[in-house]
């Protein structure tokens, strides 16, 4: 098993934990989705980013359109 397998499988977060972590609708193991258990939001975790990720908004923006970012980190924690 690799480290990647690992904290995919085991719901291993930056500081939190994911529940119910499980392979995306494609099934080809590229990305993942779960459950924080610190605040409840879906987490995603990429083959790229290789760790478990929250969608948070970008700061600094303005206008009609919101820009988001991942972060590695429970913003609730």
């Amino acid at each position: 098993m690799t480290n990647l397998e690992y904290i995919r499988e085991n719901g291993i977060g930056n500081g939190f934990t994911v529940s119910d972590p499980h392979d995306g609708f494609r099934k080809d193991n590229r990305l993942w989705f779960g459950t924080c258990d610190t605040c409840g939001k879906s987490v995603v975790n990429s083959v790229y980013d290789k760790t478990w990720n929250h969608t948070v908004p970008a700061k600094g923006i303005s206008g009609d359109w919101q820009a988001t970012r991942e972060v590695d980190y429970c913003p609730q924690a």
